[in-house]
């Protein structure tokens, strides 16, 4: 409600804060209806509530941002895209590579796996590249040397996770969730680059997320003051 010495900029935060809650409820109902007609489903049928919901998605949102086919992508935008084509996407990459390092081998524990699971997956060699002996000799060698500098990798990221951004939270010198964006950008103009308008970029997301913890505040000041 419109309060009388409100601001037309105070009258639009609160307009368009109410319209958010109101979207938000309706579409918490909406679901609240989804996951009932769900559960009523999975009690006449035995089948799982969850895997109901994710078959719901596949067939919902199946054909959103395929290309020629469901393994290609299109080339416009899809804010919702087929929930199923990621996983057989990424199936065909990881097979191609594989094939194409001389890496093939690498499958078989997989393969074998979805097998006991009642899935079987046969490959036809014949469409995929792959290397020569030296070749595959050459890229087991580069993969031996690059294997300990990513375990090196790996213990630097979980350092700066577990370790660096709890005690940047502690300091009060960023959020936790933050603390790599923040040792990005402060990398970055160590290193002589300019970071000028990605910085003013987070100011302003911090005001505008700051003017909608402070719109969200004041709808409990005035809730108390009723």
């Amino acid at each position: 409600m419109t309060e009388p010495n409100q601001s037309n900029n105070e009258v639009a935060i609160t307009d368009c804060l109410d319209q958010g809650i109101q979207y938000h409820n309706e579409k918490a109902a909406l679901w609240k209806d989804m996951n009932n007609i769900a559960k009523q489903c999975s009690r006449q049928t035995g089948i799982d509530r969850n895997t109901l919901m994710k078959v719901k998605d596949y067939l919902h949102y199946r054909g959103r941002g395929w290309g020629d086919d469901c393994l290609s992508k299109s080339e416009e935008s899809e804010k919702y895209p087929d929930r199923v084509s990621p996983t057989f996407r990424h199936l065909v990459d990881i097979v191609t590579n594989s094939y194409a390092t001389g890496k093939e081998d690498l499958l078989n524990v997989y393969l074998d796996a979805v097998k006991e699971k009642g899935i079987t997956i046969s490959i036809d060699v014949s469409k995929f590249t792959r290397p020569s002996s030296e070749a595959k000799q050459t890229v087991a060698e580069a993969i031996n040397l690059m294997d300990p500098l990513q375990c090196d990798i790996c213990e630097k990221n979980d350092y700066m996770n577990d370790v660096l951004a709890e005690e940047a939270e502690s300091i009060n010198l960023s959020p936790k969730n933050k603390y790599k964006q923040i040792v990005k950008l402060a990398a970055s103009k160590q290193a002589g680059r300019d970071v000028d308008d990605k910085v003013q970029d987070e100011y302003l997301k911090m005001e505008l997320f700051q003017n909608g913890l402070e719109a969200v505040n004041d709808i409990d000041q005035q809730t108390d003051g009723n």
